[in-house]
């Protein structure tokens, strides 16, 4: 269907014109709306019948589900299902290289199940936002006392646990359950809704100060302590989506995670599933 949607994402406007997919009851993307704005990014969604990578083309970066090659200063990205001879190419992504604010997104709509996730995943969000020094992290985070706790670590180690606990025995309230969106404001560090969900469902368009960051690891007994700088950006950069094959996005992302560390601190908690995690970080917080 044709249409025209603007977006407000972590202070940057989006504007989404051409094909899109209808609205569906989780469409987290519809959070974010806006009546009106000009444009940060723009994007136009075709419609095609048939999308290939060009034959004998060598690409610059292959993954599983991408391969991409840049030519005459504009950057060409295939998304695939898989590897395999019969993986068929789905959509087209190009962009000039050295304006990345206006993108064409070229769809087969009868390769899979469109929805918003599917074209924040295809338009490379993240990369967008690196751009305009913002970075993503997944993590869960909470609002209390007016200022944000992130919750961070490698899939499955209990981000979303966290901070369910913390809103089970302490009334605090979880504004994001599987990504954050990290930027700086006028010195402070904000962290910032985003259309993603996860497996939790919470997603809310709103942002706080951030008081702490917490990265997570599981144990038989509760310990917390402050990392350094250096520490807090190693582990930091693990959890931060960016393009590996681009050394510049790379070297913003860096940027953001050192200017993060810098304004807030950041704990490393090995805890346990229960209330006892939330008391010892709270003695710290205090």
């Amino acid at each position: 269907m044709q249409s025209e949607r603007i977006a407000r994402i972590g202070g940057l406007t989006f504007r989404f014109s051409g094909w899109m997919p209808q609205s569906r009851e989780n469409d987290y993307l519809e959070r974010f709306l806006v009546s009106d704005g000009v444009p940060d990014i723009d994007i136009r969604i075709t419609e095609a019948e048939d999308i290939r990578y060009p034959a004998g083309r060598t690409p610059d970066f292959s993954s599983v589900y991408l391969r991409c090659f840049s030519e005459n200063g504009r950057t060409y990205r295939y998304y695939r299902r898989d590897l395999k001879e019969t993986g068929q190419d789905y959509a087209l992504l190009t962009y000039q290289n050295d304006a990345p604010g206006f993108l064409e997104l070229a769809v087969c709509e009868d390769r899979l199940h469109w929805d918003d996730q599917q074209i924040l995943s295809c338009i490379g969000i993240e990369e967008l936002l690196l751009h305009h020094d913002r970075a993503v992290l997944h993590s869960s985070w909470i609002e209390r006392d007016g200022k944000a706790v992130v919750f961070s670590g490698r899939s499955g180690i209990g981000k979303s646990t966290q901070a369910r606990l913390w809103n089970e025995y302490r009334g605090t309230p979880v504004r994001n359950g599987d990504r954050t969106l990290l930027r700086i404001i006028d010195g402070t560090a904000y962290a910032c809704g985003l259309p993603y969900a996860g497996t939790s469902g919470i997603c809310t368009n709103t942002s706080a100060p951030i008081s702490a960051i917490v990265m997570l690891g599981q144990g038989k007994e509760n310990q917390i302590r402050r990392l350094t700088q250096i520490e807090a950006v190693k582990k930091m950069m693990t959890q931060m989506p960016f393009p590996k094959w681009n050394p510049k996005m790379m070297e913003h992302t860096l940027d953001v995670a050192a200017k993060i560390t810098s304004s807030v601190p950041v704990y490393e908690l090995i805890c346990l599933p229960d209330e006892s995690a939330v008391e010892t970080l709270e003695c710290v917080l205090k």
